[in-house]
């Protein structure tokens, strides 16, 4: 097979090169010629131009032979410099039309035959111009020399300048002046002659174009058909092992099945290939197994990066919630406590007050006209019954307020990171505080009621912050709950039906407590009450919900805790979460 391809490759390579060798032969010939031709075309040009130059400034001269002021003087003197310098011009142009090798005789034997006429009619001319001509142009140059021996011709002498007008008369008398008409017809027929030498040229040069391009595509032509011979002759041998291999890879695509193999019946290059393509689909099908194992462990990976990721991000805003709610409550604390433990005495100021007042009013019943004005503009009856009533509302408020920041800072203890035993009582009812404008009525429901069925419970160790954070998260679900299922009634079934959220806990086996959350909100579904615990799993709105709240729960109470978390719901009558801990945790340390 090799060997069938090397030949069909040599006879294409050979095929060209012979062309391009052909080709490129005539075609730098063609080029000589063309380059001499442009040569002598220029040449005859310079001549004739040096030629008209040297008459030119010629007649200039002699048209100043008879000025006389300085100006004209000066103006002679420079135009004779410049005649003096075309003579020198065409003198030099002279002598390289006569040293010219394409106008030397003899020459024209060794062109090509086709530009044989050419070339000697080229040398016949120029034969012509030299023979009739290069006396004349001799003597001419010679007379030119005489007028050059003066010196530096810008700056003549008075003296000078007769000599100089008589040597120019003379010029123009000369035997080259009056043969100047042949001269250039002479020369515009050399030049005519050469430009044809150089079409002649061109006209070559694009055949040896021709030919060689004939030759490439004949070449590659021949080239093409030994191949199909060659093809032809060896496709029985190649094409049908590859069909196979081709059909065996189509198969193995369409169907996923990389068990397949080729037949391998011979041990040449086709043979090979089948081998290796073998070991290939075996090595592919051992690729897509080990693929398919490390896709489950980086999904796995990635699904616990997410999770932690959120849980790093839930713990630290709650973290930072701790401290604000710290911080808050301590700076609220300190100056209700200041107001709240003033009042009492402001109280009994303003009732010693009071009742000194009472006295002076029954001891002195007639008080003076400016003094009976001033009380009436004050009202002061009024006063005497209002003021015990603000000072009471006063310290009732503040005691409000201080029940608010107990509750703030036993929420705040999210940052906590030992076990402690706590009050789960206290850390129940500082989120329901937390959460208290949630619960007060709306514009589309009445108030939320909280019903407390505490049990006696002693303390229970725990992360307390941790905790507090599975309560808030377990008690904002139940009043999204019951917002969402408001939503879905009418007006007047609203107002029949108030949102209730209850909340039990008790002692099982004075090894466990038991908490649970209940609310008759709509319920959740079967299939959701399997999902409720996964991570980025929610049901709510964009922008409402991450799906961590329950999944992070979850992970607290079970991994932090070792406890229970569970979901009872039904659809249309509520749910229920219940959490179930340890009492102590020191069991469970490893």
């Amino acid at each position: 097979m090799l060997a069938g391809y090397g030949v069909a490759f040599t006879v294409t390579i050979a095929g060209i090169m012979t062309g391009f060798a052909l080709s490129e032969q005539a075609e730098e010939k063609a080029l000589a010629i063309q380059a001499e031709a442009i040569e002598d075309v220029e040449n005859v040009a310079k001549l004739q131009d040096s030629v008209l130059r040297v008459v030119f400034h010629s007649q200039s001269i002699l048209n100043q032979l008879d000025a006389s002021e300085e100006a004209s003087v000066e103006q002679f003197q420079v135009k004779l410099a410049n005649f003096v310098e075309e003579v020198r011009t065409f003198q030099r142009s002279w002598e390289d039309f006569r040293e010219s090798d394409e106008f030397a005789e003899g020459e024209g034997e060794a062109e090509a035959d086709e530009l044989a006429g050419v070339t000697e009619n080229e040398a016949a001319i120029a034969a012509d111009i030299l023979q009739a001509h290069e006396a004349s142009v001799h003597d001419y140059l010679q007379q030119v020399d005489q007028l050059f021996r003066q010196g530096d011709l810008s700056v003549l002498t008075p003296e000078q300048i007769p000599i100089a007008q008589t040597t120019l008369m003379d010029l123009k008398q000369s035997d080259f002046i009056r043969e100047l008409d042949r001269f250039l017809e002479k020369t515009t027929a050399l030049a005519a002659a050469t430009e044809e030498e150089q079409l002649e040229a061109t006209a070559v040069l694009r055949q040896a174009s021709v030919t060689q391009r004939r030759l490439t595509v004949g070449s590659i032509v021949l080239s093409g058909m030994m191949g199909l011979l060659l093809m032809r002759m060896l496709s029985r041998a190649i094409l049908r092992p590859l069909r196979e291999i081709t059909q065996v890879t189509q198969k193995s695509a369409q169907t996923a099945n990389f068990d397949l193999q080729v037949s391998v019946k011979s041990r040449d290059e086709v043979g090979v290939l089948g081998q290796n393509f073998n070991v290939y689909m075996q090595f592919v099908r051992q690729l897509l197994a080990q693929q398919k194992t490390t896709n489950q462990e980086l999904q796995t990976a990635l699904e616990d990066l997410h999770r932690t990721q959120a849980q790093m991000v839930q713990g630290e805003k709650m973290s930072s919630l701790g401290q604000l709610v710290a911080g808050v409550a301590h700076e609220i604390n300190n100056p209700v406590n200041f107001i709240h433990g003033n009042l009492t005495h402001v109280q009994e100021y303003a009732q010693d007050l009071l009742g000194l007042l009472q006295m002076y009013r029954h001891h002195y019943p007639q008080p003076a006209a400016e003094i009976q004005a001033a009380a009436e503009a004050m009202e002061l009856d009024f006063i005497q019954d209002d003021l015990p009533k603000t000072l009471s509302s006063m310290k009732l408020g503040t005691s409000r307020i201080r029940e608010i920041v107990l509750s703030l800072r036993n929420f705040s203890r999210l940052d906590e990171s030992e076990i402690k035993p706590v009050n789960l009582h206290q850390g129940l009812d500082s989120t329901l505080v937390i959460l208290n404008h949630r619960l007060k009525a709306g514009a589309a429901r009445p108030p939320i009621q909280v019903i407390r069925e505490y049990g006696a419970l002693p303390l229970v160790e725990c992360y307390a912050g941790l905790l507090n954070q599975v309560f808030m998260n377990l008690l904002s679900n139940a009043v999204d709950a019951l917002d969402e299922g408001m939503k879905a009634r009418s007006l007047q079934a609203r107002q029949g039906n108030s949102g209730q959220i209850t909340l039990r806990t008790s002692l099982i086996k004075d090894e466990w407590v038991q908490i649970e959350i209940a609310d008759n909100g709509p319920g959740i579904s079967s299939d959701i009450q399997s999902r409720i615990f996964d991570p980025f799993f929610t049901t709510k709105g964009l922008g409402k919900g991450t799906g961590m709240g329950l999944s992070i729960s979850h992970q607290i109470v079970t991994e932090k805790h070792h406890g229970q978390l569970e979901c009872c719901s039904t659809v249309g009558q509520g749910t229920e979460f219940v959490i179930r801990l340890p009492l102590r945790q020191n069991s469970f340390d490893d």
